[in-house]
């Protein structure tokens, strides 16, 4: 397992620095060539200059951070059971805006086929339970005075395929955020002054991204053949 922690930070992105050759020029001052004659023109040595490289260690790490994330969302999605996770995606007009219902309320399970949502402001209860009727689960939700009771059915194919579509969106979403880490990858690698070495960096780093998107696809696909054999 990578070890993830020490990393040197680049704009919010992990990289690695090495010196360059110190470049020496002037005289000290306060010496003459017959103060030191070991050493007939002193210099004054200047500050080490660094270059830049990605830190594929700290690659590494980011990339698997998003792996287990995706691979949490989809343990909280099971479509023969209730599951707290099953209405993170729901979306609720509160405050003038609209927010996700994991925000605004925890949601528990009282057994396998029911949901309770309690809501922090009592005063959006009827929002949530609205938010939680128009979702595209297909849920009827009841109040039971502040509480929200969701009664889980037995999924029918198209709420299994807009769980689908949630699964596909779960995916989307990860690989929008590998795309932006790739592109801070490759700003540190364009940086680079040497050009055989910004090329292997840039190919190293295509290679490593394009096997981090091809695990997400997998696991995209693998969550979706499990919740359409969910019938």
């Amino acid at each position: 397992m990578s070890n993830c922690g020490g990393e040197r930070i680049l704009g919010g992105w992990a990289a690695r620095s090495f010196a360059s050759k110190t470049k020496k020029g002037g005289k000290k001052k306060g010496k003459t060539p017959r103060d030191d004659p070991v050493q007939s023109n002193p210099v004054e040595q200047r500050p080490h200059e660094e270059e830049k490289s990605v830190d594929f260690e700290a690659l590494e790490c980011e990339q698997e951070a998003l792996v287990d994330s995706l691979k949490l969302d989809f343990a909280k999605m099971r479509p023969n059971r209730a599951m707290p996770g099953m209405l993170d995606h729901v979306s609720v007009s509160a405050y003038g805006d609209a927010m996700p219902l994991q925000h605004l309320a925890t949601t528990n399970v009282r057994d396998t086929s029911t949901l309770v949502v309690n809501v922090y402001d009592k005063q959006l209860v009827d929002s949530v339970e609205k938010a939680i009727r128009d979702c595209s689960l297909g849920l009827n939700p009841a109040k039971e005075g502040e509480e929200i009771v969701v009664h889980v059915p037995r999924p029918t194919r198209e709420m299994l395929e807009e769980m689908c579509k949630v699964v596909k969106s779960h995916v989307e979403q990860k690989k929008n955020q590998l795309r932006e880490l790739r592109r801070k990858a490759y700003q540190v690698a364009k940086a680079i002054d040497d050009k055989d070495e910004k090329l292997r960096e840039e190919r190293q780093v295509d290679a490593y991204f394009d096997k981090c998107s091809k695990r997400i696809q997998e696991l995209g696909a693998m969550k979706e053949t499990e919740v359409r054999g969910g019938q």
